[in-house]
């Protein structure tokens, strides 16, 4: 029996092999809708998932312990930058999402210069959204722009 399992695992293509431990993504989230949505959504993709209510919470989390990715939802524009900056100091190399209703183009280019990897205007696909993420996470950037966020 544990012949037919070795021969199984041998012959099986490594791209169906899981990994042993699983990439885990560190939501930041205000609103309690959208934190349950984003964790069905991230947790039915086969990711663990850390949701917390604000900056400081995310900011305690991160130091606890590190994900793979950060998606970060702001609120407020006026205290994203310092909240995106501190993220992006704490863990560099880190990839952080914003996710914002605003489609200022200004405010997007900002927060990609102070360190986010990504920003996905709400409303949001939930497959490019997690298609993104699995972009960032292999490391490769995201040059599709598919539905236009960063434009």
């Amino acid at each position: 029996m544990a012949s037919i399992t070795l021969a199984a695992t041998l012959i099986t293509p490594m791209s169906e092999v899981r990994p042993t431990t699983m990439e885990r993504i560190l939501v930041i989230e205000h609103d309690r809708a959208l934190q349950k949505i984003l964790q069905r959504l991230f947790t039915s993709e086969g990711y663990e998932v850390d949701v917390v209510p604000g900056g400081v919470a995310g900011l305690e989390m991160l130091r606890q312990r590190q994900p793979s990715l950060v998606v970060l939802d702001l609120p407020y524009a006026e205290s994203s930058g310092d909240l995106c900056r501190k993220i992006a100091n704490l863990i560099p190399g880190l990839p952080l999402v914003i996710l914002c209703a605003s489609s200022d183009v200004a405010h997007k280019i900002l927060l990609l210069e102070m360190g986010a990897a990504d920003y996905v205007t709400i409303p949001f696909s939930p497959r490019i959204l997690v298609d993104r993420l699995r972009a960032l996470m292999r490391g490769r950037p995201n040059n599709d722009d598919i539905g236009g966020n960063l434009r």
